[in-house]
């Protein structure tokens, strides 16, 4: 009767049982008042501990996984607009000139000294026609 008065109390004390948290103070009134409900208390823990909370844990997991799947899908879908956006605004019939790409990376990383630009839009330019196609241009960025 200690640790369950009323329903709210005596649900947040078996909350407090499936994480065991103070388990023998919980118990111990009940049980020597009468033996039979520290059998009760026993297969409680057991279940809770051992299959509710674990199910619980997958739950929440499930969910946030989820999440960061969703918000990691989004960041990507702008990603590729932005680039997509990027490459009409450089592209002319179709495709951006190498100069204008190596000229535009030179601006952009100051840290890059022009060969390393060079390079890098050379390596992107996989038909090697002087000219980045859409493909080649997301795999730039």
């Amino acid at each position: 009767r200690e640790f369950f008065p009323d329903f709210v109390t005596g649900l947040l004390n078996l909350f407090k049982l499936i994480t065991l948290d103070n388990f023998p103070g919980i118990m111990l009134p009940g049980y020597t008042e009468s033996r039979p409900v520290g059998v009760f208390f026993i297969v409680y823990v057991i279940v809770m501990t051992f299959f509710l909370l674990p199910m619980l844990t997958a739950v929440i997991y499930n969910q946030y996984a989820e999440n960061v799947e969703a918000n990691l899908a989004a960041k990507n879908q702008v990603q590729t607009e932005s680039e997509n956006l990027a490459f009409e605004a450089l592209e002319s019939d179709g495709a951006v000139p190498i100069a204008m790409v190596e000229d535009l990376c030179s601006e952009i990383v100051v840290v890059l000294n022009v060969s390393i630009a060079e390079s890098r839009v050379a390596f992107a330019d996989k038909d090697s026609d002087g000219f980045i196609s859409r493909s080649e241009f997301h795999a730039l960025l």
